[in-house]
């Protein structure tokens, strides 16, 4: 780049970065040019500008050279390129070490449970989602992620360790339990059933003991634990939800995405009926006789 004149650079530059990025050379066809240097006329040197780039080149210097060091300055591009691809890459890598392998969200107004591989057993809340972030058959920590509420209760395995990450301002790290979990916004929160959990942010880290509730202080940057009445906490788990002029068809449609298995038959004479009353959160044989009563007729039933 030495030998190039301040309108050689010029031009080289706007060649490589206002062209399109097929019409660029390989870096390749540039390192086998000539050792000899390549001298183009000012004409010349403006018509390879407009065919590459579609627009005429408006200075217009007396020489145009391509060289061996043309070839540098392209490879030095690349590897400026690629090297801040490659710190990009393990930046995003460094705070999101694992990968979704999949997902279950709860659409519905009921509660959602999820059976895992590993026997463990999932109460998802409303709106909540649950990503699996390893394979619990393979890897050796069963590894979760948690964007709502959701009740958990971990199968016991002393040789695989159950975590719940990146779930607020805190981890939580179980061998075999029972607790309830919170990650909201504006609420952040874990309380525990039976067993034992131990909680991290960072460096800090606490063990939480049955009937104790956690959260992190971020002005104190450390964790509160307070005694809490457990079965308040994990109350919505089986509490009767409130309906209100909802439509039989959206119960029938969320029922049956939460028992699939159950094979659910909406007659079609009730699908325009509106229902106004209470329904268990967690319990399809209660809810099928509520909803059977309600309207004192079959309104669903099983195949």
């Amino acid at each position: 780049m030495e030998e190039c004149s301040e309108e050689e650079r010029a031009i080289l530059l706007e060649l490589l970065l206002d062209a399109d990025a097929e019409e660029h050379w390989d870096l390749e066809e540039v390192v086998n040019l000539s050792a000899d240097d390549i001298s183009l006329s000012a004409g010349k040197t403006a018509s390879i500008y407009q065919q590459i780039t579609g627009e005429a080149f408006e200075k217009k210097p007396s020489i145009f050279k391509l060289n061996r060091r043309v070839a540098a300055v392209a490879a030095l591009l690349v590897a400026v390129l690629c090297g801040g691809m490659y710190i990009w890459k393990s930046a995003n890598q460094k705070n999101n070490p694992f990968q979704e392998l999949s997902s279950i969200s709860n659409n519905t107004k009921f509660v959602k449970s999820i059976l895992l591989s590993d026997g463990s057993k999932v109460l998802l809340k409303q709106g909540a989602r649950l990503a699996l972030l390893s394979d619990f058959n393979q890897d050796t920590v069963r590894r979760v992620k948690l964007e709502g509420e959701a009740f958990f209760e971990v199968a016991k395995n002393p040789n695989k360790a159950f975590c719940v990450l990146e779930s607020g301002t805190f981890d939580v790290r179980v061998l075999g339990t029972a607790f309830n979990l919170i990650n909201l916004p504006a609420q952040n929160n874990l309380v525990l059933k039976h067993g034992k959990v131990q909680v991290s942010h960072g460096d800090k880290k606490m063990y939480v003991a049955p009937g104790e509730g956690v959260q992190y202080d971020a002005k104190k940057h450390d964790f509160e634990k307070s005694l809490v009445d457990t079965a308040a906490s994990n109350l919505w788990t089986y509490s009767f939800l409130s309906f209100e002029k909802e439509p039989l068809l959206q119960i029938f449609e969320d029922l049956n995405s939460l028992y699939p298995e159950a094979h659910l038959v909406l007659h079609e004479s009730n699908k325009s009926q509106i229902f106004t009353g209470y329904l268990p959160a967690n319990d399809l044989e209660k809810s099928i006789e509520i909803l059977n009563k309600a309207f004192n007729k079959l309104i669903i039933s099983k195949r």
